[in-house]
């Protein structure tokens, strides 16, 4: 028993022996980090201001490493917003969509000494909330990244199509760019920034899919070696400073032991 407490101690507090981080987004632009064979992960964000609102604007979404090669996630987020009155003075509103989403990459160094992180990732929506229930919204996106020091880089292209009713964008190709700096003599806490593009649903007078910049800063703080929390501040394309979103958000992994292998011994 003495034995089993003290695996599981190790294995939650314990240092983790990867070459990469895990974390798969800064806030809304995507890394090329993918999560250890055999792990799950799970990421929930909550935002403040909706909560002061008396309104809950949530994620949840779980996610699983296949071999250190690539990873498949499931959950549901509100960072796509829409309108129908949008040139009053009511701000988008968030619409909760289900998601679900497919990487396959390499790590850093792994075809040769100087190599960023490479991921290909492709995701897709399932489901929506509010007058836009039959939103819909993909992406396929190719990111770099890499550490560098006390830095890490982020930097890629994003496709984006979406739509609602007869409706749709188009596919548009738009830039991502992200940057993590963790100072030497604070090693568990991490200044992030970030910026790309989503989707706003407008139907009003003129119903038409248009494409926003979000930008987003804030501090992470690695309350253990599998467990991160973070706040941060999102910002959008045409909303005032006094309309940004600010959000916690808390992120843990675990990896599964793996099964054991059944042995045939003959005699």
């Amino acid at each position: 028993m003495r034995r089993a407490l003290s695996l599981l101690v190790i294995g939650l507090l314990g240092p983790v022996a990867h070459a990469d981080p895990t974390a798969d987004r800064v806030f809304t632009a995507p890394t090329a980090w993918l999560p250890p064979s055999n792990a799950v992960v799970g990421t929930g964000v909550v935002d403040l201001r909706a909560l002061a609102d008396k309104r809950l604007e949530s994620t949840l979404i779980v996610g699983y490493g296949l071999g250190g090669l690539a990873a498949v996630d499931v959950g549901t987020d509100t960072d796509v917003r829409g309108c129908t009155d949008c040139a009053g003075t009511v701000p988008p509103a968030p619409i909760y969509l289900g998601r679900a989403s497919f990487r396959l990459g390499a790590r850093q160094d792994a075809w040769f000494r100087g190599m960023p992180a490479v991921v290909f990732g492709v995701q897709t929506t399932f489901g929506s909330s509010g007058p836009f229930r039959d939103a819909r919204v993909s992406e396929a996106y190719v990111v770099a990244s890499r550490e560098l020091g006390p830095v890490r880089m982020h930097g890629g292209v994003a496709l984006i199509d979406a739509g609602f009713a007869d409706v749709t964008l188009g596919r548009k190709a738009r830039p991502l760019a992200g940057l993590e700096w963790t100072p030497s003599q604070y090693p568990k806490t991490t200044l992030m920034g970030d910026v790309a593009w989503m989707p706003r649903l407008e139907s009003d007078a003129t119903d038409r899919v248009a494409l926003e910049w979000v930008a987003g800063w804030g501090v992470r703080y690695q309350a253990f070696a599998r467990a991160a929390i973070e706040l941060a501040v999102r910002h959008r394309q045409d909303e005032g400073l006094g309309d940004s979103t600010v959000m916690v958000r808390m992120t843990g992994m675990w990896e599964l032991e793996p099964a054991p292998r059944a042995v045939i011994r003959l005699r």
